[in-house]
């Protein structure tokens, strides 16, 4: 639970920082004034790609120590690798194998939540709503992990 609430508290720095403005993706300053001119950065603005880049990583340990290795959290290319390279993909019944099925949900849902992702931050509501969005379902979870019963 302690993992899923750094990983919340480092969404929750990261929504806060996009949505005040004070790391404004897409900030005009960037933009080169005049041919030849490299523009100007702000530094500021990596600091949200670094926190969910950690709360990220803390997403992959957690899969790993849950033991679902089978099922990547993150990465598009080895979750479709391994559910390509199943031997058993289409032969066996759709409860044989749930590894199997781990990896075809875990496809379905990043593909789904990348299109409302996309849909939300191209719509007027902005790309911040869709970074409480995903705080707000992180926060669900640390509240699902304070709720599970111990065996």
């Amino acid at each position: 639970m302690s993992s899923f609430a750094i990983q919340t508290a480092f969404m929750i720095i990261t929504s806060t920082l996009v949505s005040s403005g004070i790391a404004a993706p897409g900030s005009q300053d960037n933009i080169p004034k005049k041919s030849g001119d490299r523009g100007h950065f702000q530094w500021v603005e990596l600091c949200p790609i670094a926190l969910l880049a950690f709360q990220s990583a803390g997403q992959i340990v957690a899969s790993r120590v849950l033991k679902y290795n089978a099922m990547p959290t993150l990465v598009l290319t080895s979750l479709y690798c391994d559910l390509m390279s199943d031997p058993n993909l289409f032969t066996a019944g759709l409860f044989d194998d749930p590894d199997r099925n781990r990896r075809a949900v875990s496809a379905t849902t990043l593909f789904v939540g990348a299109l409302v992702g996309g849909a939300l931050s191209k719509s007027s509501v902005g790309y911040p709503v869709a970074l409480w969005i995903a705080t707000g379902l992180k926060g669900c979870m640390v509240v699902a992990w304070l709720l599970w019963k111990r065996k």
